[in-house]
């Protein structure tokens, strides 16, 4: 078996084709040469992308693992599930992809890494297998393991089966794979071993630029051994199931800062460094969509009613749109996303998306940010106040922002943590 992912034959998909849905922790999208990085970090993921969808402009719905990937799995924002703190978990009354899956005579698999995508935070529910002993913490390496396990998972359950694999090792701590080589030639004072508590050590006044390029490298190995292990789960699953048996989806749950505005790591800020995922899709989806690439933003929520819209069950129940709709230009939608972090209520944010236009609405002070996205893709030069409130797109932003916050929310789900 090889470590790469095996080629989409021409053949109709099934009528039911497994679904495997792939979440990578900590993923930026412009840290993959798929998305114009100029190292090779992710061959798997270019490889799948040359024969399936690829989003350009995918935004998770929040900067950090739990409010993103509840909304991934039941289609509403945090404002609506609730999960925005590590005390909260996914409500059992909201509706996950894998409760309707399972409805639909899919077998349901989950097997994860992190605690933060585990049952004590609601994410399991949907599951008839649900495996989470693979959350080894920020310093472990878990890939290869939760490669081994999620192929032992499915082994022997009927198809269709829809799979859950949550990788984790992009998270901090980083480590080095010395096999990829990114980091090789680093004389500095850095260890092997890059822990928050190092980086974020006088807020990042004591890191250099060569510092900076070798703690990206590492990060970069860490995303090349990851791509490797889902290569290798979705070689596997050809060579186990044939090559139209199964479509598979990856994203990342948020991206990473590297000093951009002054930190390291991720929550709080909706800027594009954290909230810019990759999104593909391949594997036996409809042949007129193979090869494309979608530019228009879209929301990694949008997932579950993507998926059975494809399957050709009901969407009822799941928000956002159909990816497949959007890839052949049909509907689109505002994106929003919320700032939040693991442990307080305080620097929160909101951000909608609509076209070129980005409006930020930061809660703690009452201030806003807007950019064009056209101009300034990274978010640099703040035109609030340059333009009159009155503007058409300004006006339509803060419309949207408005109806957005009204937006009803479900009964908030506690849960308890130990020190």
């Amino acid at each position: 078996m090889t470590g790469s992912l095996a080629g989409c034959s021409d053949s109709p998909a099934r009528a039911k084709p497994n679904i495997v849905l792939v979440t990578v922790d900590t993923l930026r999208a412009d840290h993959l040469e798929v998305y114009g990085y100029d190292r090779r970090t992710a061959p798997n993921l270019a490889r799948l992308a040359s024969t399936g969808i690829r989003f350009s402009h995918a935004m998770a719905q929040a900067p950090w693992t739990l409010p993103s990937m509840a909304s991934l799995h039941s289609s509403l924002y945090p404002i609506q599930h609730g999960a925005v703190e590590a005390k909260t978990a996914l409500p059992d009354t909201a509706v996950t992809l894998a409760e309707r899956l399972r409805e639909s005579g899919y077998a349901t698999v989950g097997v994860v890494s992190h605690q933060f995508v585990g049952s004590k935070h609601g994410f399991s529910q949907g599951f008839d297998f649900f495996d989470e002993r693979n959350s080894l913490g920020h310093e472990g390496v878990s890939s290869r393991a939760l490669t081994k396990t999620a192929l032992e998972a499915v082994r022997d359950v009927p198809e269709p089966f829809f799979l859950w694999v949550h990788y984790f090792d992009p998270h901090f701590t980083y480590v080095r794979h010395p096999e990829y080589a990114f980091a090789d030639g680093y004389e500095g004072a850095l260890p092997t071993k890059l822990t928050s508590e190092r980086l974020v050590q006088g807020g990042g006044a004591s890191i250099g630029p060569e510092d900076l390029d070798y703690i990206k490298a590492v990060y970069d190995e860490e995303i090349a051994f990851t791509d490797a292990e889902i290569g290798e789960l979705w070689g596997a699953l050809m060579e186990r199931h044939g090559s139209d048996s199964s479509i598979l989806v990856v994203t990342g749950d948020h991206g990473e800062y590297f000093l951009e505005r002054g930190r390291f790591f991720h929550g709080r800020d909706v800027y594009g460094e954290l909230i810019a995922v990759p999104l593909v899709i391949g594997g036996a989806i409809p042949n007129d969509l193979r090869g494309s690439v979608v530019r228009v933003p879209v929301a990694t929520r949008s997932i579950p009613r993507t998926v059975m819209g494809l399957l050709g069950l009901s969407e009822e129940g799941f928000d956002g749109v159909d990816l497949f709709a959007v890839a052949r230009g049909k509907d689109s939608e505002p994106v929003f996303a919320e700032g939040s972090h693991a442990f307080g209520v305080d620097a929160r944010k909101r951000a909608v998306i609509d076209g070129s236009w980005k409006l930020i609405h930061r809660l703690d002070d009452d201030g806003y940010e807007l950019y064009d996205l056209e101009d300034d893709p990274g978010e640099k030069r703040n035109l609030w106040g340059s333009r009159a409130e009155s503007e058409a797109p300004i006006e339509r932003l803060r419309g949207l922002l408005d109806e957005f916050n009204d937006l009803p929310g479900l009964p908030p789900k506690a849960v308890g943590l130990g020190p």
